[in-house]
């Protein structure tokens, strides 16, 4: 009797784990971006949403900065970019923060 009602129990612990993992991953997937076309070599801009501002407010500060080239690919989704020292950053920024350079030739 005891066995039986903590295999049963058991088996409802399971299904409920199952269901909300993949309630969880639709959720993930449906808010989540696609990685942006980003290779060793390329320039790339950083988005301002961590970095600290002297400025007194977020309305005049930049929301990219940048032009930095990609040094190398840490791991799926992080790169090692060419950051000058005076920043006092960690090069290693994650995808999510990065944009690609777009190159745009005015008209003249």
């Amino acid at each position: 009797m005891y066995t039986h009602r903590m295999i049963t129990v058991q088996e409802n612990a399971r299904t409920t784990l199952e269901q909300t993992k993949e309630s969880i991953k639709t959720y993930y997937h449906r808010k989540a971006l696609p990685q942006p076309d980003i290779e060793i070599g390329n320039l790339v801009m950083l988005n301002a949403k961590n970095i600290k501002s002297k400025r007194l407010t977020r309305k005049v500060t930049p929301q990219l900065y940048g032009l930095f080239k990609v040094l190398e690919k840490k791991g799926n989704r992080a790169f090692k970019l060419d950051i000058l020292a005076r920043w006092k950053k960690d090069p290693v920024i994650q995808v999510s923060l990065l944009e690609p350079y777009k190159f745009c030739e005015r008209a003249k």
